[in-house]
């Protein structure tokens, strides 16, 4: 399929509010139309994206349904793939990052907004904040043996946290950044190995 044909394809599924994640996530994440799809598609991707939602990482609307039912907004399909370090076809890219950019998230009316959206905000707001730190004092958050301390670099975003995220103190608990910057970390060596 050519650029201009995927471009249109995603103009038309990114229209809904969801997907079912086997059936046509996982074709679209391939660059397939999920309507012209026969058979299994990535099924190696399809482990991963269940590990996801088993892990709560991929926020689907009703998890307890059979797998084959789990259906996500395209949003969080598309954040789940970025950072999973998931290659997704270029113009999917090129539309969700101008859907994010522009189109506000639909929330429900409870205070902070829907569950869904709350989660991947706060995972990028520790993950951004993680990087800046990193970024600025990079010899601050490395252990003797070269690798990344955690412990040190979540002091340090606590003690930045003005400039981070605008308040006095990590807002998030310990166990929470450290278990997900542990896991980001994992699956950013195992991705340059």
């Amino acid at each position: 399929m050519d650029e201009l044909a995927q471009q249109k394809l995603y103009e038309k599924w990114l229209k809904l509010d969801c997907w079912l994640l086997h059936s046509q996530a996982l074709p679209l994440l391939s660059g397939l139309d999920p309507a012209a799809t026969k058979g299994p598609v990535a099924e190696d991707l399809w482990e991963k994206m269940a590990a996801a939602v088993t892990n709560a990482e991929l926020i689907v609307k009703d998890a307890g349904a059979a797998p084959e039912q789990w259906a996500a907004s395209p949003r969080a399909v598309y954040r789940w793939a970025a950072s999973s370090g998931i290659a997704v076809p270029e113009p999917f890219r090129i539309l969700m990052e101008f859907i994010l950019q522009t189109v506000p998230a639909k929330t429900s009316p409870r205070a902070r907004g829907n569950v869904e959206t709350d989660f991947h905000t706060d995972n990028e707001k520790i993950l951004g904040a993680a990087l800046s730190v990193l970024g600025a004092r990079p010899e601050q958050c490395l252990a003797r043996d070269g690798n990344f301390d955690i412990r040190k670099m979540i002091i340090l975003m606590h003690e930045h946290a003005g400039e981070l995220f605008g308040t006095d103190g990590l807002e998030y608990s310990y166990e929470r950044v450290h278990d997900l910057l542990k896991s980001r970390i994992k699956r950013l060596v195992r991705s340059e190995e």
